[in-house]
């Protein structure tokens, strides 16, 4: 009976310890298992880092990028800007160059209709004067060289004919 119940407790010893071995060897495989996947999820956190990062740079280089793209529209439109306000000024200035000589041109043509006016009126002062002095004298009584050509003799004449 004694023996039976030694090689019951050896039997009992014997599961127990098998028992508590399956337990630890459990437990170590529950421990690797949770080993393994917090090995996994620092991988996954190490990548999601990573990307994060290398999102960061490119972001950061898209920015610069943009800034420089931004300040060579900025300057492409100011000296845009420039050219306009110096073609402008050059419009401006051939505008005021135009003006003044339509300006002076104006004086002069009333400067020379003026001045056409002014012999108009000496040469017909003069005919006038010629052609009392022939109704005088007639033309053999004038000095030579008085009437100038043919074309006053014949406006005399004409005046002449006129008056009769």
């Amino acid at each position: 009976e004694m023996e039976r119940e030694r090689r019951e407790f050896q039997v009992l010893q014997s599961q127990d310890h098998n028992a508590v071995r399956r337990q630890k060897q459990e437990l170590r495989q529950e421990q690797v298992r949770h080993l393994q996947e917090k090995e996994r999820k620092d991988k996954e956190i190490r990548a999601l880092e990573q990307a994060r990062a290398r999102e960061a740079e490119i972001l950061a280089k898209t920015q610069r990028e943009m800034d420089l793209r931004a300040q060579a529209i900025a300057a492409r439109e100011e000296k845009s800007r420039n050219y306009s306000d110096m073609v402008e000024s050059l419009k401006d200035k051939a505008r005021h160059e135009q003006e003044e000589k339509e300006r002076m041109a104006d004086e002069d043509r009333y400067l020379r209709d003026n001045d056409a006016r002014k012999d108009r009126l000496v040469w017909e002062e003069r005919i006038h004067f010629l052609t009392e002095q022939v109704q005088r004298f007639g033309f053999d009584g004038l000095p030579k060289g008085l009437i100038r050509d043919e074309q006053e003799k014949s406006v005399i004449l004409s005046l002449i004919e006129q008056d009769r």
